[in-house]
Parts: structure tokens; C-alpha cells; sequence
């Protein structure tokens, strides 16, 4: 029975070899070239699903931005809730009436403007402004808080205050006035 098999694999020792060499070079082929694409493949696949989930509609991405622009619209709401009732000026020329116009109303008047360097930002322009006067505390109080009302157009920077006499006080104040930049 040995005999048989030894004469057999005698006379088929290359077709044996080559068998088995067949297999070892398909088994090489597999690892280095099939597995290889197949996970490109499957990267690729992978891709393709999330790009079509963003075209879609459905991905997290597209119900992210839907929630920031719910809220930028309440931003929205809000600010012109805030500004109503104010004329909400277009020109810087408009925003120191306003300005102004408070000062007015607690009897300040301003001996200087100074008007400082503009600043260029993505939404809007800002306005330096120093503003010069002689008052007493009382109206200097009244009229910083009635610009603390309105603090989407102004905001005050700085202020210095030196003392005349016992009623009066020199002020010296840094205001920016922010005004949206034109569509």
C-alpha cells in the first residue's frame, strides 16, 4: 500500500508542487492585494453612506445647524425686542444725536468730541468717541445709566473725573458706538 502511494507521488511530484505552490501564491495574492481593496472598499462605502446622509438631510451635522440657526433667529427676536422704541440709527452722525440727546435729558453738555480711529469688524463698525464736559456726579450717574440701556449701539470704555469743586467734576469718557455694517 506504501509502495502505491510512494510510486504515485513519484510520478506526480510536479503536479503536487505546482498544487501546492498554486496555493500558497493564491493565499499570498489574497493577503497582500484582495484584503487590501477589500477594506478600501469598505472605507469608501463608509464615506459614500455619510455623504449621502449630508445631502439627505438626516446626518447630525444638517439637525446641528438647523438648532444654531433656531437660535441665532431667537437672538434675533431678542435684540429687536431690546431696541424697540429706539430709532436705531444708520449714520455715526445719527448715534451721537442719540447720545446727545440723553445727555439732554440730565442736563450734560459736552465741551469736547474727539473722534478716534474707526475699527472694522464682520458685523458691524466701531465708532471711539471721547467726550469731554463739566458736570456734578448726579447727572453723570443718570447719564451713564441711561446709556447702559442701550448697549447693542454703545458701550462706555473709559472714564476719567476729576474734581473742580465740591458740585462740579470734570469728565473725560472713552464711548464706542457700534453700527452694523450695510448690506
Amino acid at each position: 500500500m506504501h509502495s502505491s502511494i510512494k510510486i504515485f507521488c513519484e510520478k506526480e511530484i510536479i503536479a503536487i508542487l505546482g498544487a501546492g505552490m498554486s496555493f500558497f501564491l493564491a493565499t499570498l495574492l489574497v493577503r497582500f492585494v484582495a484584503l487590501p481593496s477589500w477594506d478600501g472598499a469598505k472605507a469608501a462605502h463608509t464615506e459614500l453612506t455619510q455623504y449621502r446622509a449630508l445631502i439627505s438631510g438626516t446626518s447630525t451635522d444638517n439637525k446641528l445647524r438647523k438648532e444654531i440657526m433656531g437660535k441665532e433667529q431667537l437672538l434675533r427676536e431678542k435684540h429687536a425686542a431690546l431696541i424697540t422704541g429706539i430709532r436705531v440709527p444708520h449714520n455715526l452722525s445719527g448715534l451721537l444725536q442719540i447720545l446727545f440727546d440723553k445727555a439732554w435729558e440730565v442736563k450734560i453738555r459736552f465741551d469736547r468730541t474727539i473722534p478716534q480711529p474707526e475699527r472694522q469688524e464682520k458685523d458691524f463698525i466701531a465708532y471711539p468717541v471721547i467726550l469731554e464736559t463739566i458736570t456734578d456726579y448726579n447727572s453723570l450717574g443718570k447719564f451713564i445709566s441711561s446709556l447702559e440701556e442701550i448697549p447693542q449701539l454703545v458701550s462706555v470704555d473709559r472714564v476719567a473725573i476729576t474734581v473742580k469743586t465740591n458740585d462740579a467734576v470734570a469728565v473725560r469718557m472713552l464711548i464706542t458706538c457700534f453700527l452694523a455694517v450695510s448690506e
